[in-house]
């Protein structure tokens, strides 16, 4: 099954850390709708975030999946010209590219495939916990391994398509890893290189904050 993908590609830069702000001035725009903001009436919903706010080449960026690429597609256009309030600035962002493509995720091959991940964001409370209290390097990675191979499995659920072999991934390479404040509470952030059998969406997010500019794949 071919998933649609919008992207829209603004005028301005932002930087990571203002990725959160974009996201939340654009909420104040669209309409009230879970799709773009993962949240039901009374919590958050748990699933692969179908629309994404982040940077691309710096400048600002929202990705949209399926019902998500059809909300951006119908509420915004080329040349729109938008006013938000990026902390404590406002600035108006003109839209300056929009395209639609389609994309099917999970094809397996032999020779498997690549991707460098940035900025992922692996380890809640619970496991963080677990991480830190490991002496030995192989444990930990085995720890991350295992987490990468659950978010590749929940981004294949958000695309609504299931694999009916084994999903297979490993790290074969942290480049680096700092601790960052996400909403508030500090976490561990890595930059890292993958090894899976499983084709994955460009641009797209793995893990938490996967819908602000975290976890972003590349295919090397």
């Amino acid at each position: 099954m071919e998933n649609k993908v919008t992207t829209i590609l603004f005028d301005k830069k932002i930087t990571h850390d203002e990725i959160g702000a974009f996201r939340g001035a654009i909420l104040t725009l669209l309409p009230d709708d879970p799709v773009l903001h993962n949240h039901g009436e009374e919590m958050i919903l748990y699933r692969y975030p179908k629309v994404q706010y982040k940077t691309c080449n710096g400048k600002a960026c929202i990705i949209g999946m399926n019902e998500g690429a059809d909300i951006l597609e119908r509420e915004l256009h080329m040349g729109d010209e938008l006013t938000l309030r990026i902390g404590r600035r406002i600035c108006q962002f003109t839209i300056t590219d929009k395209t639609t493509t389609y994309f099917n995720p999970g094809n397996s091959r032999a020779e498997g495939y690549d991707y460098k991940i940035t900025d992922w964001l692996p380890l809640n409370q619970e496991n963080h916990i677990a991480y830190t209290q490991m002496k030995s390097l192989h444990d930990r990675i085995g720890l991350l391994d295992r987490i990468l191979t659950a978010s590749i499995l929940r981004l294949l659920q958000g695309f609504n398509h299931f694999i009916d072999y084994r999903c297979e991934a490993f790290i074969t390479d942290i480049i680096s890893s700092e601790v960052i404040k996400y909403k508030g509470v500090e976490m561990l952030a890595f930059d890292i290189t993958i090894h899976t059998n499983i084709r994955l969406p460009e641009n797209f997010g793995l893990g938490k904050g996967s819908s602000r500019g975290h976890g972003i794949i590349t295919e090397i």
